[in-house]
């Protein structure tokens, strides 16, 4: 499965909603903006690993789709 979500707000009203959607076995991708010219996003690499580390979830890969998003692959622990 892979949603995009653009801020943390989103990410935190449906993050629970989507891991709970993923079958067993199964994997999530996450897919944010990159950082802008400024280094800014809301979403990123380090705020999905703090969020991770509270649940029985963990990164596990990450990719570029192109010059404006990011996803990062979640699974299991």
């Amino acid at each position: 499965m892979l949603t995009f979500v653009q801020d943390q707000n989103l990410l935190n009203q449906e993050i629970e909603r989507l891991l709970g959607s993923v079958r067993e076995g199964g994997q999530l991708w996450l897919a944010y903006p990159r950082k802008n010219r400024n280094g800014v996003s809301e979403v990123d690499r380090e705020y999905l690993k703090i969020y991770l580390n509270r649940t029985n979830w963990q990164a596990a890969r990450m990719t570029s789709l192109n010059e404006k998003w990011v996803a990062v692959m979640v699974k299991r622990k």
